[in-house]
């Protein structure tokens, strides 16, 4: 039991935030990472957050999260997502070979972010902020747009890694009837009928 404690301390990263609550990663094991992400899906699915299967996503991280968000992006793309992200992070993609399209911050005047999702034409918000008032006002009124217009949005690099690794397996997840695992248990351990 200690040495199951000791190798989940090493080998996990626990994300506590926002709408990844209890997502865990495990970056030794790219199968236990595949299931991290497939449960994070799950989670998210089951709370009632509809996943979009196509349209624009909307990304704008901080300047630690950008070669992370390059990854995130590029499975993005190739699910068949437009991504459209602030001009920093639009940079650090079209940098890394990944189609983007650029938009304006809400400080930076119109058109901008919160002007397209509530013209509906963003199906998913990636948005991580750096600690600077202008960030965080633009993410509060971001996040304020997407929440109206019930766009999942996702605010740690984890949460949307996870979630763009679980999109890309979403296909080829398959739901269990409760009634078949029940009869694959021994007799002995099914309990009592009422």
């Amino acid at each position: 039991m200690e040495q199951t404690k000791s190798k989940a301390r090493r080998c996990a990263i626990y994300t506590r935030k926002s709408s990844e609550e209890g997502l865990a990663q495990d970056f030794n094991s790219l199968h236990a990472q595949r299931e991290a992400c497939e449960a994070f899906i799950k989670s998210q699915l089951g709370a009632g957050i509809k996943l979009p299967e196509s349209g624009n996503v909307f990304i704008s991280v901080k300047n630690a999260d950008k070669p992370r968000a390059t990854e995130v992006a590029q499975l993005l793309v190739g699910l068949g997502f437009g991504l459209i992200a602030t001009r920093g992070t639009a940079a650090a993609l079209a940098a890394a070979g990944v189609p983007v399209t650029p938009v304006n911050k809400v400080a930076e005047g119109r058109p901008n972010i919160v002007d397209l999702l509530k013209n509906d034409e963003i199906a998913m918000v990636i948005n991580t902020v750096e600690e600077k008032r202008t960030a965080i006002q633009d993410s509060y009124h971001i996040r304020r747009a997407s929440l109206a217009d019930q766009v999942p949005t996702f605010t740690t690099i984890a949460g949307a890694h996870a979630v763009a690794i679980g999109m890309h397996n979403l296909r080829s997840l398959a739901p269990y009837a409760l009634q078949a695992l029940h009869r694959r248990l021994p007799a002995g351990d099914r309990p009592a009928a009422r």
